[in-house]
């Protein structure tokens, strides 16, 4: 395809509406109306059964007034192209004036090269004046094209639009199919519709003004092989009136746009292809969660691709996505995975000035589109079973915007469907919190250590005093007990006393455990600096040598402060290391009764000035 000069046509279409509207004709459909029939006298010139032409009216032979001359002509592109091809108008002008509008046509279709680029005419045309609010929303060609690839529209492929409205998606399935059917209950639309085929080469086209919704399409059921369509999201319907089989799950009313989902599948014959535009609320709203499950009862989804907020041009702008799904052949097969894709909005706008092959679709969508069995399988084996990934899996997506979402993971989250539920989310990195509050809760798991180790030895204390005092009160005259009996009493504390030892080892290990991974951490976070000093600290007997070390960097009082740090950590690391002695209960009772291996006492004294330190007293 020859590259087409955008803002050219652009700027002759505007001078064309510019005309029109000086002139009289200022509605949207008039102008589009009177647009259609400028393109179609001028495709029919050459036609032999033509007696009003268009070279005829350029040279000036006919002489008939402005309004008779059109009248007659509409009437003969009515007879050789189709009924319903061109509307109704009123033109009160000169003839200098459709003189210049033919000029301007003339100068259009040289920048179109072929009748084939017809439709590029009317999305610019669509795009320009879709915002006033009689006209219907246009499906941009780029997304139609997109569309029509990603479902792999070929010529054996009967494809059905439901709802046509302008007739995009029949435009853009026409490179790859003939069969195609368009359905549409507005007569504008079709009319529409209808002249962009013809102008397109396609003289044969199955367009009909018909509610698809109602009863009376109902044989065309099971035929199409690809829907294609963007549906009107609130389309005043008759409930009386529709059809049976899109009313099997209407338990409450439903919008038309989801009607039109039912639509589609009853239209598609087992296996059938199809791409849905439907508004954001039907994949996220608690409202249609029965819906959602019915859809998968239905159908195989096979992706969901968000769309940014001006797509369609429309004055709604409206939040929408597309649903990609096939009609199941076996109710006995689930869906897999649901492949998401996030458009990004720059990713839509078309900032170039020229339409060519490679500008007509959006490149990034389909080319995730086709890999996405290749990125589902990276993706999962990078989630690693079902676990959560530690960084984004697909490389050659720059933006993170697409994600995958097994079945059963669409269920525990109640079939919600929307793509924000499923994004990647960058794991938060590992914070193991400030340094001065984890220094204050190493002091006191320490001191509860130190509790619970008083709690048992207590304990084991008032066992002793127990046993102590039920041998003073035997009676004197009693008989000396056996020296079998003395030995099952010593078996038996000593059995207390193991056992109390045990559990105190295990409750120490845990704490201890605890304590150690924690400070590791905070270690570790030291700078190089810092870590050179505590080597030092550790190197030598003198601690001294930290105090020189620290001196020659960060200065004395700065040195001071790191050292009395240092010593607190110190003290509390190398008590972990040892073996943590619990006097037995027969020992002398004193305030500092824990002790390391060398005996020195655990006393939180000993971390008082690391305390200081970290409170801020000493900075």
């Amino acid at each position: 395809m020859l590259e087409l000069n955008k803002r050219k046509l652009e700027k002759k279409l505007n001078a064309l509406l510019d005309l029109l509207w000086r002139n009289g004709i200022s509605g949207s459909e008039e102008s589009v109306d009177f647009i259609i029939f400028l393109f179609l006298f001028k495709e029919l010139d050459s036609h032999p059964q033509m007696k009003i032409t268009w070279s005829k009216v350029k040279e000036r032979t006919i002489e008939l007034p402005v309004n008779i001359l059109i009248k007659d002509a509409k009437i003969q592109i009515e007879q050789l192209a189709g009924h319903g091809l061109t509307g109704s108008f009123y033109l009160n002008c000169s003839m200098g004036m459709l003189l210049e509008a033919m000029d301007l046509v003339e100068d259009i279709v040289y920048c179109l090269h072929s009748n084939q680029n017809y439709a590029y005419i009317f999305d610019i045309l669509g795009s320009t004046i879709s915002k006033q609010q009689r006209l219907a929303v246009f499906t941009p060609l780029r997304l139609a094209n997109t569309l029509v690839r990603m479902t792999e529209v070929h010529d054996s492929d009967i494809l059905v639009d439901p709802a046509c409205g302008t007739g995009n998606f029949l435009i853009a399935s026409l490179p790859f199919t003939r069969h195609i059917r368009g359905f549409d209950n507005n007569a504008f639309s079709i009319r529409l519709t209808k002249a962009k085929l013809y102008l397109s080469g396609f003289t044969t086209s199955e367009v009909s003004y018909e509610n698809s919704l109602e009863s009376g399409l109902d044989y065309a059921e099971s035929q199409a092989s690809v829907v294609l369509t963007n549906p009107p999201f609130s389309m005043k319907i008759n409930q009386e009136h529709l059809s049976f089989s899109i009313q099997f799950n209407t338990k409450q009313k439903q919008p038309s746009g989801i009607l039109f989902l039912w639509r589609s599948l009853s239209l598609l014959k087992p296996g059938g292809r199809a791409a849905i535009v439907l508004p954001e609320s039907f994949f996220f709203s608690e409202m249609y969660i029965e819906a959602r499950k019915i859809l998968f009862e239905m159908a195989l989804i096979d992706g969901i691709i968000s769309l940014p907020r001006g797509m369609f041009k429309s004055s709604a702008q409206l939040k929408t996505s597309v649903l990609l799904f096939r009609k199941k052949e076996s109710r006995t097969v689930d869906t897999e995975y649901v492949w998401f894709y996030e458009m990004e909005s720059s990713e839509f706008a078309q900032t170039k000035d020229h339409y060519s092959e490679e500008g007509d679709t959006f490149q990034n969508l389909l080319s995730a589109w086709f890999r996405r069995n290749q990125d589902a399988d990276q993706w999962y084996k990078a989630k690693n079973n079902g676990h959560s990934f530690h960084s984004y899996p697909l490389k050659h997506a720059e933006s993170k915007n697409i994600t995958f979402a097994s079945f059963n993971e669409i269920v525990k989250e109640n079939y919600l469907l929307s793509v924000t539920n499923y994004s990647y989310i960058e794991p938060e990195p590992e914070n193991f919190g400030d340094p001065q509050q984890l220094f204050s809760e190493v002091l006191d798991l320490e001191k509860q250590i130190a509790e619970e180790l008083q709690q048992i030895i207590d304990q084991s204390r008032w066992i002793a005093e127990k046993t102590n005092q039920e041998f003073s009160d035997v009676p004197a005259e009693a008989s000396p007990p056996s020296n079998e009996s003395v030995l099952k009493e010593k078996k038996f504390h000593k059995f207390i006393m193991d056992m109390e030892r045990k559990e105190r080892k295990k409750l120490m290990n845990k704490q201890l455990k605890n304590i150690q991974s924690n400070l590791g951490w905070f270690l570790n976070e030291l700078a190089d600096w810092q870590i050179d000093l505590l080597n030092c600290f550790y190197k030598s007997h003198q601690p001294l040598a930290a105090h020189e070390a620290a001196k020659k960097i960060i200065g004395v009082q700065a040195a001071l402060q790191t050292i009395l740090l240092f010593e607190s950590f110190g003290i509390l690391e190398r008590t972990l290391d040892k073996e943590i002695n619990i006097p037995s209960y027969n020992e002398e009772e004193d305030e500092n009764i824990v002790v390391d291996r060398q005996g020195n006492p655990l006393c939180l004294d000993r971390w008082q000035p690391a305390i200081s330190y970290m409170e801020g007293e000493n900075l």
